[in-house]
């Protein structure tokens, strides 16, 4: 299961769920434009991780909702990546 949201902040977030012994755990890379999936997108500028959870799609809304609040957290205004220069800040 594979999710892509945004814009946030002006990002865009590429989820999925990876299953392991004690459930699954949600990944999520967040991107300057919009990736095609979250293995198609170019260049992650930050990753993050949430788990584990008993059911994938829990896993995947739960690491969604942290990288968005981390995001709004560092600021409406700091921007991860300079597409335009290509270089992260």
């Amino acid at each position: 299961m594979e999710r892509i949201a945004g814009p946030i902040c002006g990002h865009y977030l590429a989820a999925y769920a990876v299953s392991d012994a004690d459930g699954y755990i949600g990944y999520a890379k967040v991107y300057a434009a919009r990736p095609i999936s979250p293995w198609e997108g170019g260049i992650a500028v930050w990753k993050v991780a949430a788990g584990p959870y008993p059911i994938e799609s829990l896993a995947i809304d739960a690491v969604l909702a942290k990288a968005e609040r981390v995001m709004w957290e560092a600021s409406t205004f700091q921007v991860l990546w300079d597409e335009s220069e290509g270089v992260r800040r």
